[in-house]
């Protein structure tokens, strides 16, 4: 049996009309990957348009670090990694800003 957090549904009461406790969770992970898929492909659509390469490349990375860490066991790590990705991240926003800032300003200048 699987630990659950989600006191709301009563999965005794779908394994009565003959739903597996397996096939509940694999329909709930589908629609929690389908409604993600629609949210966020607007949302790289815009990043693609943009050319912010960088972003996307940020936004990858992390999710192969957290996959990792996922598939080899490595759960007491989760907070340092999400820490480090967050400081990652904020270095990338600052050189974006800087860069910004300079290339204006060399724009004024000339």
């Amino acid at each position: 049996m699987f630990y659950t957090n989600l006191d709301w549904i009563h999965v005794n009461q779908l394994i009565t009309l003959g739903l597996t406790e397996k096939q509940f969770y694999f329909i709930l992970f589908f629609i929690v990957i389908f409604v993600s898929y629609y949210v966020l492909q607007p949302i790289i659509h815009w990043f693609v348009t943009l050319q912010s390469t960088k972003i996307l490349s940020y936004l990858i990375t992390s999710l192969l670090v957290l996959l990792c860490m996922f598939a080899f066991g490595i759960h007491q790590l989760v907070k340092m990694a999400l820490q480090s990705l967050a400081v990652f991240g904020g270095i990338l926003f600052l050189l974006r800003v800087f860069h910004g800032f300079f290339k204006k300003g060399k724009k004024n200048s000339a």
